[in-house]
């Protein structure tokens, strides 16, 4: 798979996953508030770099964009492993990066 498919099949993932979250969360209240984590963690990043916090609707937009470039970049590098040895660690590190940082704010 070339670099451009790659990266289209990674878009098309992350924007599915998140159309599905963004329906679910509306029709179940036990559906996971990805939106509210992702806000929660912009305010977070902004208060200790000092900055103003985003309105509710700049940082829902903020979160959902975040969300679908983010996977949207793991989704096309899992879908284009040129070094598989090398890849799966760097997405597991990757992985456990974002969790950990998640955690700490």
């Amino acid at each position: 798979m070339n670099a451009g498919n790659a990266i289209l099949t990674g878009l098309a993932g992350a924007s599915t996953v998140t159309l599905i979250n963004e329906l679910s969360k509306n029709k179940y209240e036990e559906a996971p508030r990805l939106d509210a984590l992702g806000i929660d963690a912009i305010n977070q990043i902004l208060l200790r770099l000092k900055g103003k916090v985003p309105d509710q609707r700049v940082g829902y937009a903020v979160a959902i964009g975040n969300d679908i470039l983010l996977n949207s970049a793991y989704y096309s590098t899992v879908a284009n492993p040129r070094k598989p040895f090398l890849t799966g660690p760097l997405l597991d590190y990757w992985q456990d990066l974002v969790r950990f940082s998640y955690l700490r704010l």
